[in-house]
């Protein structure tokens, strides 16, 4: 044994239960207050919230926005750039800066308009739009009001906020049983974004774990207790397209000089007949080889609804001036005016749909173009479209035409 050294050991004694569970509690609490107050931060304010069909999305460039009327208390008019358009809604937008023309496409709508020009040309009519589109700091400002109008909106604003929603999608509202608070996240502990009161109609956006998501007046997003919901109202349904029919498309009976003894019909298909009719010529300009009260030409259309066979109108390129029509459609007015025209004879002869034969094509280009233009006008009238199976076909006409043969 050592003297003059003393050994004084504690021994370590082990937590008590209790012990453990109030440190664990501790650290809940503290995980639960970090989410609470990052839940109820509020965000800093800017101009670039803007919501497409309940979701949000991220633009390129701020939206802007200008007073309607010089009335001090008047509504105002956003802006969102031609950029954001592009990547939103439609990517086949085009700018002709020469002109200054913006010039987009929709599933049934073309439209038109011009930098400092309040005149919008919508499916081939004008319509005027309370501002102008405008340029600023090399950057295309389009009002959303000529938007809502090709794109088919619905469009809520509030402050610095804009959102969307597609007509062709479905459209919910719901309202509440009595004043709840709209939380950030679904989930009880989630911040409180703002109070709704059972009077106020509030968008449905979908349900996620037991609670509602949806949008109020002021295009505030958040969650709701799903059975806190009073009523549910379905405003649209989701529009489905009809469904694409089997075709027979009959090459041998275009005009009444041929004979229907040779037609070839199937009874289980959709049966066309290609109504050799009509010749594009330049400036847009038609020709039709009969006029439609004819005696033979409507004797001939007469056995063709007898035979419950469906007309088509064929339109083909004037002989050796096919490069110069083409060539010709580099502006928006020539397409424009060409398909207006055709689709007054289509209807002028009760043709349900349009045929075009185009057999040499030098601008590609310009050809691409004005179909991406004329679909939309087809469909908006319930028309569809044929083309012959050749070269000329590039991978993006293709997915416009509807039949090929």
């Amino acid at each position: 044994m050592e003297y003059g050294r003393v050994y004084s050991e504690k021994k370590k004694m082990p937590k008590k239960p209790m012990e453990r569970i109030y440190v664990m509690l501790f650290f809940v609490c503290m995980v639960l207050f970090v989410i609470i107050v990052s839940n109820n931060v509020q965000t800093e304010k800017n101009k670039n919230i803007f919501y497409y069909n309940g979701e949000k999305v991220k633009l390129s460039d701020e939206i802007e926005k200008e007073k309607k009327t010089e009335n001090q208390n008047g509504e105002y008019i956003y802006f969102i750039t031609m950029v954001d358009i592009k990547n939103i809604f439609d990517n086949n937008l085009i700018y002709e800066e020469t002109k200054g023309q913006i010039i987009t496409t929709n599933d049934t709508h073309v439209g038109m308009i011009t930098i400092d020009n309040n005149i919008m040309n919508l499916n081939g009519s004008e319509i005027t739009l309370p501002k102008a589109p405008y340029k600023k700091k090399g950057k295309i400002y389009i009002p959303i009001d000529a938007i809502k109008d090709i794109y088919e909106l619905d469009v809520k604003t509030f402050e610095n906020k804009v959102s969307v929603f597609s007509k062709s999608k479905k459209y919910e509202i719901f309202k509440l049983k009595s004043e709840e608070k709209l939380k950030s996240i679904p989930s009880l502990i989630g911040g409180d974004i703002t109070k709704v009161s059972n009077s106020e109609n509030l968008i449905y956006l979908g349900k996620q774990s037991g609670f509602v998501k949806g949008m109020t007046d002021k295009i505030e997003v958040g969650y709701i207790e799903e059975n806190k919901i009073e009523t549910k109202t379905v405003i649209r349904e989701d529009y489905k397209e009809e469904e694409k029919k089997e075709v027979n498309i009959i090459t041998n009976y275009n005009d009444y000089k041929m004979n229907f003894e040779n037609v070839k019909k199937d009874n289980n298909k959709q049966n066309i007949a290609l109504v050799s009719n009509f010749i594009i010529k330049e400036n847009g300009n038609i020709q039709t080889k009969y006029e439609k009260d004819n005696k033979s030409f409507s004797a001939y259309f007469a056995k063709l609804v007898e035979e419950n066979i469906i007309p088509y109108g064929h339109f083909v390129l004037e002989e050796k001036k096919e490069s110069e029509i083409i060539s010709d459609l580099v502006t928006f007015e020539k397409r424009n005016t060409l398909i207006t025209n055709i689709l007054k004879r289509l209807s002028e002869y009760n043709m349900k749909g349009l045929v075009l034969e185009v057999k040499d094509v030098q601008d590609t280009r310009a050809f691409t173009r004005f179909i991406t233009e004329l679909k939309p006008r087809l469909k908006e009238t319930g028309k569809k479209l044929i083309m012959p199976k050749d070269e000329i076909m590039s991978d993006i006409i293709k997915k416009m035409v509807d039949y090929t043969y």
